[in-house]
């Protein structure tokens, strides 16, 4: 009984401790869907329907099918819109937060006004990377080109060919767009029509919106049972007394985590195949 409550306090204490060497993320969370909307946690098979007030951690998954649409709060001021058919990975370049998407096939509107300084926010294709430190941009991918339009701020686009060697590294201004053939450089800048700037904007009031609607609710903060990783098991453990089975499934987890055979996976490709069904 003594090493269980030892193991629980070091538990407790870890789940504390900056240092946490599985930092919690719970700035990326669901807070509009609409239509047939999925998602795969980590390494998890299994697609199951998204929920408004879902978290979303590194590795996880979101696909849409046709008619349909996420929004996900990045906290404080960010925030995407997943449209229809479309397939994007939540990735991370710093411990702690989402600020990369693996965009596989689709359309995305992200909106970026505070970010930590020094850091950047990128959506990745198979062939390109856009990247900023605070603006608001579309972009559509699909199987033989990208199209990234900017109607706030300024976006850096780097391309690269099949063997991922960099091709080019451009700016885009606000209030242009270009096209990129998959594998080439940019294409010459052109201005958005006021069709392309008016949609954009409606983009960001809407999801906006949905924030603000997902606060009053208290939703945009609420964990949920569909919450993947080991953090967000222990989050959903009440009564520690009466759930010892369950304490020590999780640190077998920590223990397999932190074991040799961890280190000499190798990291699988964040790029798939889209299956999106109606």
């Amino acid at each position: 009984m003594k090493k269980c409550y030892l193991f629980l306090f070091f538990l407790i204490l870890l789940l504390t401790s900056a240092d946490f060497s599985f930092p919690r993320v719970d700035a990326a969370e669901i807070v509009y869907t609409e239509g047939k909307v999925q998602v795969q946690f980590g390494k998890d098979k299994i697609w199951r329907g998204a929920k408004t007030g879902m978290r979303m951690d590194s590795g996880d998954s979101l696909k849409t099918a046709r008619r349909s649409q996420a929004d996900i709060a990045l906290g404080k001021d960010n925030f995407i819109r997943v449209q229809e058919q479309t397939l994007v990975v939540f990735d991370s370049t710093t411990p702690g937060l989402i600020n990369k998407f693996d965009l596989s096939q689709g359309e995305l509107y992200a909106n970026v006004e505070s970010i930590r300084e020094g850091l950047s926010f990128e959506v990745s294709t198979p062939s390109s990377v856009v990247g900023v430190r605070g603006t608001g941009w579309y972009v559509k991918s699909d199987l033989v080109k990208d199209e990234i339009l900017v109607h706030e701020g300024t976006v850096f686009v780097k391309t690269f060919d099949k063997r991922k060697q960099l091709i080019s590294e451009v700016t885009i201004f606000q209030g242009f767009k270009t096209i990129i053939e998959r594998y080439q450089p940019p294409g010459p800048l052109e201005e958005l029509s006021r069709e392309e700037m008016v949609r954009l904007k409606q983009i960001k009031e809407e999801v906006l919106k949905h924030i603000e609607e997902g606060l009053k609710r208290g939703e945009t903060t609420k964990s949920t049972t569909e919450s993947s990783g080991i953090q967000k098991e222990i989050e959903q453990i009440s009564d520690f007394g009466e759930n010892i089975e369950k304490i020590n499934e999780i640190k077998e987890q920590i223990e397999e985590s932190f074991g040799p055979e961890s280190e000499s996976q190798e990291e699988p490709s964040k790029f798939r195949e889209p299956d999106f069904q109606d």
